[in-house]
């Protein structure tokens, strides 16, 4: 199993734009669960230097290049709000990590 996980950071004063932005998104790039399940489709919490959030999706089997592109143009939609940054960052399965290495 592969999983994808990205995290997002934004400055508390910019949630309400990353709020806007966000449902844009979800009109242009709804949930597509012929690519991955979302396992935590968003999860948040606030801290000192601001607003942290992260979702993580389980990859369907041959699906991994696909659902990847798709978070790249999703993600891609927030690059202009200031302060914004995010990481994304894949995690497999110890079976699947053994796999790779056979």
């Amino acid at each position: 199993m592969v999983y994808i996980v990205v995290k997002s950071w934004y400055p508390s004063h910019k949630a309400e734009e990353v709020e806007e932005r966000y449902m844009e998104m979800l009109q242009k790039y709804p949930p597509d669960t012929s690519l991955a399940e979302q396992v935590v489709p968003l999860a948040g919490r606030a801290t000192k230097e601001g607003i942290e959030v992260m979702a993580i999706s389980l990859v369907k089997e041959g699906k991994f290049d696909e659902a990847l592109a798709r978070i790249g143009g999703a993600i891609s939609m927030f690059a202009n709000i200031e302060g914004y940054e995010y990481s994304v960052t894949v995690w497999v399965t110890f079976q699947e990590a053994q796999a790779m290495g056979e």
